[in-house]
């Protein structure tokens, strides 16, 4: 019965931390003009473009010129993502939110979003 009760304790505290990490990364969205609804909407369907607009998120976070560009204004540098990446301007463009997204979850402290992209962010 103890064990059942730190178990429902456990499960409360994850939700409300997970709660709050949403909350959180719905706030640093608004700085990108974004919400969560049009993250939703703007999730590729198939898992290779969301493989490919997630490697794009990686390159954006891990080079500090595109890094740089996205947190002073807010935006994708998509001209000089064009060349360095192998997808298209297009592509890019299209993917744009959902980029955005992946980068901003890649560069904060969430645990759980990363956790339960775990599979896919590597």
């Amino acid at each position: 019965e103890q064990l059942a009760a730190v178990d429902e304790y456990h499960r409360k505290e994850d939700a409300r931390l997970r709660r709050e990490e949403i909350l959180q990364f719905t706030k640093q969205l608004e700085e990108y003009n974004l919400t969560f609804e049009d993250l939703i909407d703007a999730s590729p369907k198939h898992e290779d473009a969301r493989m490919n607009a997630i490697n794009i998120s990686r390159i954006v976070v891990n080079e500090m010129e595109f890094k740089d560009y996205l947190l002073a204004k807010k935006r994708l540098p998509i001209k000089k993502l064009e060349k360095t990446v192998s997808v298209s301007r297009k592509t890019i463009e299209r993917n744009r939110k959902y980029i955005i997204a992946m980068c901003v979850i890649l560069m904060g402290d969430y645990v759980y979003l990363k956790d339960y992209l775990k599979g896919r962010l590597g």
